[in-house]
């Protein structure tokens, strides 16, 4: 999943740069963080904890 997203983010990147389109440089730069530190989803995945109901 890393090496996903750090090409993702390398493209974003570089269309943002060629288009001139900010909002896809920055997800791209949200991508490349996440693939370079290594960060994301938990190893549960995106899921959120059920909530308990008393």
């Amino acid at each position: 999943m890393r090496i996903i997203r750090l090409a993702f983010g390398i493209i974003l990147v570089l269309t943002g740069f060629v288009y001139s389109d900010w909002m896809a440089g920055a997800f791209g730069g949200l991508l490349l963080g996440q693939a370079i530190l290594n960060t994301g989803c938990g190893p549960s995945g995106c899921n959120l904890p059920p909530s308990r109901e008393e």
